[in-house]
């Protein structure tokens, strides 16, 4: 048996490990460039695998970093928005490209709401959102995406004052007039600036009415007569009244 001696293995070992290594890098990077030629071409479901190889495979690297963005963008463009939420904010917390990390949490804000449209009962989660969407505001303020968020924040706001004031209208229908006042009275006080305030007014002087409290209903009328945002909900009220 022949016995080498322990430097000449070490060498070996050494340069074995080596080319191993060369060769696990062209792979990564063969493959990096495989998804970008797919990403390029819109084929995100092709790209989000040879992505998804690199971040598995070569975790840490700044190869993997780069891929964990595209397999977001990837993911994104296949409306897998969890997935993409959670890649956007991986890549976030670790790179250090500021217009790529703006650009990667518009995509969040944008996944987020397209969440909450699903989820519209989950109010803790359409809470978060739009805690999330004002973040970006404040963050961001010069960012031209700003008028997209703020109708995303506008739209989120309009719904939640919507279920509200249908939930008070529930409380109406089944005569727990109170139960119903209360929904009324938080939907114009946590959303002042959506229509739904002006609705919740004339909810209110309809539900003075059903308990058969016509002064209250009357003087209810003369508060709110200022505050009307939209006319018509005033003649509305006065309609009924009347």
């Amino acid at each position: 048996m022949i016995k080498y001696p322990i430097y000449l293995i070490m060498i070996l070992l050494f340069i074995s490990c080596t080319t191993k290594q060369e060769s696990l890098l062209d792979d990564f990077t063969s493959s990096y460039e495989t998804g970008m030629k797919k990403f390029n071409n819109n084929k995100f479901a092709a790209a989000k695998e040879s992505f998804d190889y690199v971040v598995m495979t070569n975790p840490g690297s700044a190869l993997a970093l780069s891929a964990r963005y595209f397999l977001a963008e990837s993911l994104f463009n296949l409306k897998e928005y969890n997935q993409a939420i959670d890649h956007y904010n991986k890549y976030i917390r670790y790179s250090v490209d500021a217009e790529k990390i703006s650009e990667s949490r518009y995509k969040v804000c944008i996944s987020l709401y397209s969440v909450c449209l699903k989820f519209m009962r989950d109010q803790t989660s359409t809470s978060y959102t739009l805690q999330r969407l004002q973040e970006f505001i404040d963050d961001y303020p010069g960012s031209e995406n700003i008028s997209n968020i703020e109708i995303l924040i506008d739209d989120l706001r309009n719904q939640m004052a919507r279920k509200q004031h249908q939930t008070g209208h529930l409380y109406m229908k089944l005569g727990e007039y109170n139960s119903a006042l209360l929904y009324f009275n938080d939907t114009i006080d946590d959303y002042y600036d959506t229509v739904y305030s002006d609705k919740a007014r004339v909810s209110i002087i309809q539900s003075y009415l059903f308990k058969n409290e016509i002064s209250k209903a009357k003087a209810m009328l003369e508060i709110y007569k200022d505050e009307f945002r939209d006319i018509q909900y005033l003649s509305k009220s006065e309609k009924v009244i009347g």
